[in-house]
Order: structure tokens, then sequence, then C-alpha cells
């Protein structure tokens, strides 16, 4: 049986859906459907697509192209971050520029992947990576840089190597911030994949939702719209998930204690004698 914290969660959900749905309603009702259209035009168009084919094309386009620039984005940005936030001199040198690059609008670069990648699948991928690393790098670097100065003492008291400090304190500890970007990474890459589509491109939901803008067949582009929201909610709620999960798996404190050598059977604490 649901608990009766759960069954309100889930309570609460369905209420914040229906005011939404309701105050879309009325917005189309109010401003018209050549502005807006309303939640059954959606559907109906929403339909359409799928049987049609054009829609799950297109989404599956969209999906290929995040998820491996999102993959890029996490194998980089983990790794880069976990490299200046471990080594002073390389955060020294990299960080401003880093922050200076981050702070350009990144839309105006696009023409840059373009020359590089070309029209195909590529410049997407490698728009949405560029938009998602950098989330990642930061909070990466931030989270290991913020580490508590108590588990490097742990670490050292349990006589722990530097991988070991690293693998078992000094990356659990900075696991909260790690995830944090990953997540903020995955919304900003799908964002960029869509940009991309939007601008260069003959396939994906971004090129549909501009074809659907420029002859302004209203139904459609909130339909296409519909669908991003929804991605992009499934994939979030994902990543919570995970983060929860990863979370209690345990801190620093219990990793470092049984990677600690010296102890009876395969890992423990050191005798006290």
């Amino acid at each position: 049986m649901m608990p009766a914290a759960a069954r309100l969660e889930r309570w609460r959900h369905v209420l914040v859906l229906g005011v939404l749905v309701g105050v879309w309603q009325v917005a189309a009702m109010e401003l018209g459907g050549f502005v807006v259209a309303s939640p059954a035009e959606t559907l109906r168009s929403l339909g359409e697509g799928l049987r049609d084919g054009w829609l799950p094309t297109a989404t599956w386009v969209t999906l290929k192209e995040t998820v491996l620039g999102y993959a890029l984005a996490v194998a980089t940005g983990v790794s880069a971050g976990i490299l200046l936030g471990r080594h002073r001199f390389w955060g020294e040198v990299f960080d401003p520029l880093i922050a200076l690059v981050y702070s350009i609008p990144k839309v105006t670069l696009y023409p840059v992947f373009l020359l590089l990648f070309g029209l195909g699948y590529a410049s997407k991928v490698a728009f949405g990576w560029f938009h998602g690393v950098f989330p990642i790098l930061i909070f990466t670097a931030a989270g290991i840089r913020t580490v508590r100065p108590v588990y490097h003492k742990l670490a050292r008291t349990l006589g722990l190597s530097p991988w070991q400090r690293f693998y078992h304190v000094e990356f659990p500890a900075a696991l909260p911030a790690v995830l944090t970007g990953l997540r903020f990474g995955f919304s900003l890459t799908f964002l960029g994949t869509i940009l991309g589509e939007m601008f260069a491109s003959k396939h994906g939901l971004g090129f549909e939702l501009m074809q659907a803008t420029t002859v302004h067949v209203v139904p459609r582009i909130f339909a296409l719209i519909l669908v991003m929201v929804v991605l992009a909610v499934l994939a979030n709620g994902l990543l919570v998930r995970f983060e929860g999960t990863v979370t209690r798996q345990g801190g620093p404190s219990s990793a470092a204690r049984r990677a600690s050598p010296g102890a009876p059977g395969e890992v423990g604490f050191r005798s006290a004698s």
C-alpha cells in the first residue's frame, strides 16, 4: 500500500498539472488559436504527427544527437573538472579562460561549428556538447575543491594512497556537486541540440519546430513544444532519481574505511595496536 506522504505528493503533482492545463486552456480562449493552440488542438496535432511518422523520426534524431553530445560532455567535463579541481596550477591557468568562454552567448559561435563540422549530425552533437560541458566541468571542479578538510585528515589517518584518497574520499565527497552538474549539463545539451537543429538542419525536433513556425502552424508548434517539455522533464526526473540513489550509498568516510589497508579480511580499520 502506498504511504500517505507518497499519495499526497502524487496528488500534488496532479493538481499542478491540472492548474497548468487550465491556464493553458484559458490562454487559448482569450488569445485565440492564431496565437495559442488549445490543449485539444495540440493533442490532435500530436496524434497526427505520430500517425504520419514524422514526429517519432524527428524525436529519435534529436535523442540520438542529445545522448551522444551529453556522453561526450560528461566524459570531458568530469575529467577536466577533476584535473582543474585537484591541481591548483591548472585551475589558475584555465579558470579565467573557462569563465570567458562560458560568458559568451553560445549561439553566436554556431557558424564556427558549421564550418568545422558541416551541416550534418556532427555539428548538432558538437554544439550540444559545447552547451553541456561547462556546467559539468565547473560543478565537478568546485566539488573537488570544496571537499571538507576533515575528509583529507581521515584519508591521511587511514594511510590511503593518492589514488585511494581520490577514489574513496575526494570524489565521493564531491559527488553531490558532480551530480548537480550532470543535471544542468543534460538540460543545456538538449537546448544546444535543439538550437543547432533550428538554425541549420533538415532533421530533428528543432528543424520541425522551425518549419512549423515559418508557416505558422500553431497546433504543430505547441505539439512540438509539448514533446520537448515532456522529454526534458522525464530526463530530469531520471537524473534526480539516479542522484538520490547514488548519494544514499554512503559518504566518503564509509568508503575510506572500506579502503583502508591492514584490516582483517579484505578491508577495514587499521589495528589500534
